[in-house]
């Protein structure tokens, strides 16, 4: 019997009868049994003999005509060798007239599960007979039966006669002759000595887990466990990140010098073009691409490719070659794919495959996102194809490299495909099926979209295909062959010696048209484009801001584009502009502009407005992106959390309104203004220089006519919501007090703004607003909310900032255009420095409750000064604080900043130890320090050991940077401090940066290094840092620091990295130590206090710590512990050598962390003096 006579009464519904087969195969047939199992599994679900289904003692019946046929193997004499040769845990009964079968055991589930899943260790038609096993043969079994689970030491060796310890395995497990120990007690005697083998399917990833840990104490050479991964990012496959990754395609940094072997590399793309409705789509995203790539299109009839070949010859399109295949519509897109001869594919280094996917069963519009989604990610720019080149270039042991899963779909779900999977790769290769089993998850390139090496793939190309069960059109929407056949890809290549990759395209994982919207607008050329983020569209100072620099920015012939992350009263005036939107939900986050601004070469500046902005500062410059953030709220509030502030502070400009909203800021944070070298003191602007608008005369009489006030009266005007902050209780007051002593001249006081939101600051407002109406208190007006707030300007006369917080009330801003005087309270504003205490109006002390109320009646009485006020405000707001004038300052600052004089710029040398350093985390390392914004720097790397391919790269990167590469190849294994040591001796800058072998450097690094550098004195200087997770993707956990705290350096090493040193100090010192191997950096950073040198911290995160296992990144408490202790040493020595030998240092609670016992203030006050 043939295995597609299995399939051809599968796919014919006939189950019972297919599901007899298999039983009789398993018994008899010559197929490997771990297939019959997995077909055998597959079939008794379809058929409904669930194990619920089972405890209801539920029979299968077998057609008569199998009665007939097969009445021999269904004969009571056969009916032991069938209960002998299945696992025990299934008890086999047959009726009398031989016509049904039935399972008697509800566990039947769980023992075939085990029968799956141990059948390349047991099942042997050489040891396995029916009669038992055959210990003579046993002998030369692989050692499973020398682990644990048989009380056996799994390091125990066969002694040198040969034999093992299965004899003694055997004894323990089962009693009874040897030569009488039948398979099925065997296993169930497994199943009951074990407690990982319970609970049926559940037990599944244990059984993997087991099998994981078996072969890896056996060093049995099977493929990795498949890490699942977030579909956020991106996918890898395999636990060997030298072999197995997920690429960053825009961040690769593309070789400035193409090598020989990428000159010659021929490329080919294979589309399959069923719809040929989509033609011009595709070759509108082929045109973009190299040339030298060839065109293999397959499709299904003759018409279809005369069709094609008509429309690439009309297209503008140069491919090297196009071939057009004809097969049957059948097997979708893949077999005609693998249909094509090998002798052809084998004909280039690197192919391509995509196809026009249209998932009928899929949601419409859905399925057009997956498809563009697949086809964007694989011809995604000009240089995509070049970038995937090189990344095969520099990783050989890559065999294939697909886009990750988008949104919304998975590429690590088995599904209903495990078992067909199996029996697939078993067909292909029994070598491949041994790659299949111990595996725990899955990563496949879903949707069959991938580039790849042929060689990877040749055991398909070279197999039958067309031999399979293939389903006929329509196809099922799961658990067919061809669902098989896409989740068997990355095995069949790790059987060839190759790992499967997964790359992250970044538009095309979102699907709302305003985000794809956003990143056209950000990939653009030619005009200079700008981003500008705001919080809100409420109606107030910040957003307010927003629509000024937008003008502004116009005006200076940018192209722009705005981005809410909320809504708000002023939408009609933001919708404006042509590009606006507000951004989706889903997109709100440091992930989504992440992948926005790697996408990003068309952006010349980014503003992010207010703190709430503050993930779009961090990401942008992490990308190197100009970027500015305007912070304008006071952290004395403690509303936002420090990180928002922290975050903000990364911009290449932060621009504070005022030096005590500035003040609040570095102190919230513990900073001061030395580490932050690039703040900004400027003023906002009036979000309009035509402001005001109205004419004055008309809008005060409109006003005053519709409350009711006299055209003479004395107005005071206050603004904002009636909330605590906005100092409503404070109007209140000077109100009552105006009235008890302006009796004869009464002083209306006008509020306009909302009730809050908030429920505290609500249940404060509607307490003050409860015994307040306009009859008992006449002169007390409160509109509400006001759509127009210029005509309220007009109509009074002082405007009244009644804050007790408020760093830059953009209402003030309003009234000093207007003309309007303004009150204040000191300390509550930095507002006043564009009005000018005694000038444009008056502050007054919040201490004395009265101070408002008498200043309100001498202004009154002072209509002199009123007028001068008057000339002084408008003379501000015209001269000083225009949009352009706000604009220009920030760009100039920006410049400043971001600028390098070619001349007198120091030197930085990075100094990297490498030792065995996997080609691909140094290809990110390059990277990164390739893509630095500072251009005077040269690269020190100590090879110790390292891989040929990594050696290679860098042989690539020193020739595509002549003059800035050193490289001190060794194959005698050192220690990290020789190795730094010896890259020091080596180097030639100013200053050095100690920077680890696998980790990253933002691209601002050495240009915030030489910006504090210029701005300060210093001999070392550190910064913040963050972590990167194993596929130097996904930063994050930023590490926030402070200044030099001997007290804290003493309990662990908190400075870490970026470490920067002037060179001739290092020398000095010694370099680094190797009797502290581990905390090497921690024993530097003591003894560089030990010398009394400079050190200064920059507060910007320049460095990317990557967690990788067995490393302190990782948090394991138990990752080199030998560094704990050189830490420990190092310490000790230190306090020694400054004198204070007395103090013990002792481990602390947690690993890396000690206490100095005995350590006092006066200590650690006097080593601060001293520093």
């Amino acid at each position: 019997m043939s295995l597609s006579d299995l399939h051809s009464l599968e796919h014919a519904g006939l189950y019972r009868q297919a599901l007899f087969l298999t039983l009789r195969e398993l018994c008899w047939g010559s197929h490997h049994p771990s297939v019959l199992a997995a077909i055998f599994l597959r079939l008794h679900k379809q058929a409904d003999h669930s194990p619920r289904a089972q405890r209801d003692q539920k029979v299968i019946d077998l057609p008569h005509d199998f009665e007939k046929n097969e009445a021999a193997f269904l004969s009571f004499s056969s009916l032991p060798a069938l209960a002998k040769a299945l696992p025990s845990g299934i008890a086999w009964s047959i009726h009398e007239d031989a016509t049904t079968l039935r399972l008697a055991n509800r566990k039947e589930s769980d023992s075939l599960l085990c029968f799956v899943a141990f059948h390349k260790f047991f099942w042997n038609s050489e040891i396995l007979s029916a009669d038992g096993l055959n210990l003579a043969v046993a002998q030369e079994l692989p050692p499973l039966y020398e682990h644990s689970l048989f009380n056996v030491n799994p390091g125990s060796q066969r002694d040198s006669k040969g034999s093992s310890a299965c004899n003694n395995v055997l004894t323990t497990v089962v009693s009874g002759e040897h030569d009488q120990v039948h398979y099925a007690g065997l296993l169930k005697k497994i199943l009951e000595n074990h407690k990982i083998f319970q609970g049926g399917f559940t037990a599944l990833p244990r059984i993997r887990q087991f099998l994981q840990s078996y072969l890896r104490s056996l060093e049995y050479d099977y493929i990795p466990i498949i890490q699942s991964i977030p579909t956020d990012l991106a996918a890898t496959f395999g636990t060997k990140p030298e072999l197995s990754y997920a690429y960053d395609i825009d961040a690769y940094a593309l070789p400035k010098q193409k090598s020989p072997a990428r000159n010659s590399s021929r490329l080919a793309l294979v589309v399959h073009i069923f719809y040929t409705d989509v033609l011009p789509r595709l070759l509108e995203m082929l045109s973009g691409q190299p040339s030298l790539i060839d065109l293999l299109i397959t499709t299904d009839t003759t018409e279809k490719r005369d069709e094609i070949l008509e429309f690439v010859k009309e297209s503008q399109i140069d491919p090297m070659g196009v071939h057009v295949f004809v097969f049957p519509n059948l097997g979708r897109d893949i077999i005609p794919f693998f249909s094509l001869p090998y002798a052809l594919i084998s004909n280039y280094d690197l192919i391509g495959k995509i196809h026009i996917k249209k998932s009928h069963h899929l949601n419409k519009d859905f399925s057009s996102d997956w498809a563009s989604y697949l086809v964007g990610a694989m011809l995604n720019g000009s240089h995509h194809i070049e970038k995937i080149a090189a990344i095969f270039d520099s990783n050989p042991g890559l065999g294939m490299l697909a886009p990750a899963a988008m949104q919304g779909t998975c590429n690590t779900g088995w599904s209903l495909n495990i078992l067909d999977t199996a029996y697939l790769a078993f067909s292909l290769s029994p070598d491949l099926l041994n790659h299949y089993y111990g595996t725990r998850d899955l990563a496949y390139p879903s949707g069959t979209m991938f580039w790849f090496r042929p060689d990877a793939l040749q055991p398909i190309f070279r197999s039958e295909l067309t031999k399979l069960p293939i389903p006929l059109e329509p196809v099922p929407t799961d658990g067919t062959i061809l669902h098989a056949l896409e989740r068997v890809l990355p095995y069949c290549a790790y059987s060839q010696g190759y790992a499967t990759g997964f790359f992250v395209n970044r538009q095309y994982r979102y699907l709302s048209q305003s985000a794809q919207d956003l990143f056209d607008f950000c990939q653009g050329t030619g005009e200079r484009r700008a981003l500008l983020f705001t919080h809100d569209l409420s109606n107030s100072g910040a957003p307010r801001v927003v629509l000024s620099l937008a003008k502004a920015l116009l005006d200076e012939s940018y192209k722009i584009f705005i981005v809410s992350l909320g809504n708000g009263d002023l939408l009609s005036e933001f919708r404006q502009f042509q590009r606006f939107i507000i951004l989706p939900s889903e997109c709100r986050s440091r992930e989504f502009y992440s992948d926005l601004f790697a996408q990003s070469s068309g952006i010349d500046l980014v503003i992010a407005n207010t703190v709430v902005c503050s993930d779009v500062v961090v990401e942008a410059k992490a990308k190197a992106i100009p970027v500015v953030s305007l912070i304008h709220e006071s952290a004395s509030y403690r509303v936002w959390p420090e990180s928002f502030f922290r975050n903000s502070l990364e911009a290449d400009v932060c621009v504070f309104p005022g030096s005590e909203v500035r003040d609040q800021a570095l102190d919230f944070c513990g900073l001061t203004v030395n580490n932050t070298p690039s703040i900004l003191i400027l003023p906002q602007p009036i979000h309009d220089a035509k402001f005001p608008r109205l004419n004055a005369f008309q809008a005060r009489t409109a006003v005053r006519t519709l409350l009711g006030i006299h055209p003479d009266a004395f107005v005071v005007l206050g603004c904002g919501q009636i909330e605590e902050r906005k100092g409503f209780d404070r109007f209140l007051h000077a109100y009552e007090r105006c009235q008890a002593l302006a009796k004869e001249n009464p002083i209306y006081f006008v509020w306009i703004g909302p009730k809050p939101a908030s429920p505290g600051q609500r249940k404060y407002s509607e307490g003050l607003l409860s015994n307040l109406d306009r009859k008992t208190h006449p002169y007390l007006i409160l509109p509400g909310k006001v759509e127009n707030t210029e005509v309220y300007h007009h109509a009074s006369d002082l405007f009244f900032l009644s804050s007790r917080h408020d760093p830059y009330p953009y209402s003030v801003l309003e009234a000093m255009a207007v003309g309007t005087p303004i009150l204040a309270y000191k300390d509550a504003t930095s507002i006043h420095r564009a009005f000018g205490d005694g000038l444009g109006g008056r502050l007054v002390d919040p201490e004395d409750d009265n101070s408002a109320a008498s200043a309100i009646l001498s202004i009154s009485q002072n209509p002199g000064w009123r007028s001068r006020a008057i000339e002084s405000n408008r003379m501000a707001i015209s001269e000083g604080s225009t949009p352009s004038a706000y604009l220009s300052t920030i760009l100039c600052a920006l410049a400043s900043y971001r600028d390098v004089p070619v001349d007198a710029s120091p030197l930085f040398s990075i100094l990297v130890p490498a030792f065995e350093t996997p080609c691909t985390m140094l290809q990110q390392l390059l990277s990164s320090i390739d893509n630095q914004r500072y251009p005077h720097w040269e690269l020190v790397v100590k090879a110790c050991c390292l891989p040929r391919d990594s050696i290679n790269l860098l042989s690539r990167f020193a020739e595509a940077n002549p003059g800035k590469v050193k490289i001190l190849v060794s194959d005698v294994p050192a220690g990290i401090s020789d190795n730094t040591n010896d890259a020091l001796r080596a180097s030639s800058g100013e200053f050095v940066c100690l920077v680890d072998h696998d980790d990253l450097l933002y691209p601002m690094a050495l240009q915030d290094l030489y910006n504090i550098l210029k701005a300060i004195d210093a001999d070392v200087v550190f910064t913040d840092e963050d972590k990167v997770d194993a596929h130097g993707l996904r930063r994050h956990s930023p590490i926030r620091k402070h200044n030099l705290d001997i007290k804290v350096l003493y309990k662990h090493n908190y400075i870490t990295h970026l470490l920067c040193l002037r060179r001739n100090l290092l020398t000095e010192l010694g370099g680094c130590r190797a009797q502290y191997d581990g905390a090497q950096d921690y024993d530097l950073v003591l003894r560089c206090v030990g010398a009394g040198l400079s050190i200064a911290y920059l507060a910007k995160n320049t460095y990317s710590w990557r967690i990788a296992a067995h490393s302190t990144s990782s948090g394991e408490s138990l990752a080199k512990p030998y560094a704990h202790y050189a830490g420990k040493r190092a310490l000790a020595e230190h306090l020694a050598t400054i004198g204070w030998r007395h103090l013990k240092v002792k481990s602390g609670s947690t690993p890396f962390t000690y206490k100095v016992v005995g350590l006092s203030a006066q200590h650690t006050d006097s080593r601060k003096n001293s520093s």
